[in-house]
């Protein structure tokens, strides 16, 4: 697509030149006016048969069948280029992706999503039911055309290798809140780690990793999250099967029709919040948004079930429970 548009935009500038090159012409070789030899340039090329300003010399004569020649050529061509971009749509998902661009570059605190493998789909299919914004850089096109026809104008995406800057860049990650590489290679997770921690030192990182022995290298690039999807999948299935646990919860909530959205977060008090120095009765938390508290996250202890008159202080973090609007509520009153 990018190569075809390219070709327009030469064929585009070869017109310009035509006729740069051919009102230069008629200025030197016929004395015209710069006026009279635009005039002479444009009757020329449209071949519409009007008149010549004034008798043309032999020289000028010459020079005109070469401008004829020479602007028909390049005109046809352009005209079959822009044909052709026209009947595959080309034009539309061209200016469709400009238009793309302006929407990623008024994001922010949004997520990256690098990757459209079988994590990938799966991750992208999380944000789109959870109504949170994203951006998908993927480097395959047929991949890419997959993930625009399944979600057509729901999401944003970057075409683009995401070990290339530009393509970091084009994505929003200086504004970004959170990237996640889940590429096949964890060489190229490493690489897009260490990128996107140079554009946006402030970006949080989770990825995964398909070797344990390059866990150490991805934290000194920066990620703050290290998975590997064996071991996950290990520790889920052994969880599942020896006791119950939070994971066993969500898990019993599936099928009910109002449950798909559940999902528990992890929420900060920020310094100016309100919330400071109120007890968890006072706050009304649940009443106010809807979440259950099942915890209070502070300094390095954890409160479980915390009671009704426990304080809350700067700097705590709610444990809850609940859906992603109630989740976004309660984050204003946290902040």
């Amino acid at each position: 697509m990018r190569s075809e548009i390219k070709k327009l935009l030469l064929v585009s500038f070869g017109i310009f030149l035509t006729f740069f090159i051919s009102t230069a012409g008629y200025m030197f070789l016929e004395d015209y006016n710069f006026l009279d030899a635009l005039y002479m340039t444009v009757i020329t090329l449209a071949t519409v048969g009007f008149s010549e300003v004034k008798p043309l010399s032999p020289e000028g004569r010459i020079f005109t069948i070469f401008v004829i020649f020479g602007g028909l050529t390049i005109f046809l061509y352009f005209l079959g280029v822009f044909t052709a971009l026209l009947v595959e749509g080309e034009i539309v998902n061209y200016f469709k992706g400009v238009k793309m661009k302006k929407i990623i570059l008024g994001l922010e605190n949004h997520y990256i999503v690098v990757g459209y493998g079988r994590t990938g789909e799966n991750l992208v299919e999380s944000f789109v039911n959870k109504n949170l914004p994203f951006v998908l850089i993927e480097k395959d096109p047929i991949v890419i055309d997959k993930f625009i026809s399944k979600y057509h104008s729901k999401v944003l995406s970057v075409l683009g290798d995401a070990t290339d800057d530009q393509i970091l860049i084009e994505a929003g990650i200086k504004s970004a809140s959170t990237i996640i590489p889940v590429l096949s290679s964890d060489a190229d997770n490493l690489f897009t780690t260490m990128s996107a921690k140079i554009l946006n030192p402030n970006v949080k990182v989770v990825t995964r990793i398909n070797d344990s022995s390059n866990y150490n290298k991805l934290k000194k690039a920066g990620a703050s999250n290290i998975l590997s999807p064996y071991e996950i999948t290990a520790e889920r299935m052994f969880s599942l099967a020896t006791e119950a646990n939070i994971l066993t919860f969500l898990d019993l909530t599936e099928g009910y029709h109002n449950t798909k959205e559940l999902t528990i977060a992890k929420i900060a008090v920020t310094d100016v919040s309100d919330l400071i120095g109120k007890t968890l009765a006072h706050a009304e938390i649940p009443k106010k948004t809807g979440l259950i508290v099942i915890g209070i996250a502070r300094s390095d202890s954890l409160i479980l079930n915390p009671i009704s008159h426990t304080v809350i202080e700067k700097n705590d973090k709610f444990l809850v429970i609940g859906y992603v609007k109630q989740i976004k509520n309660l984050e204003k009153l946290c902040s």
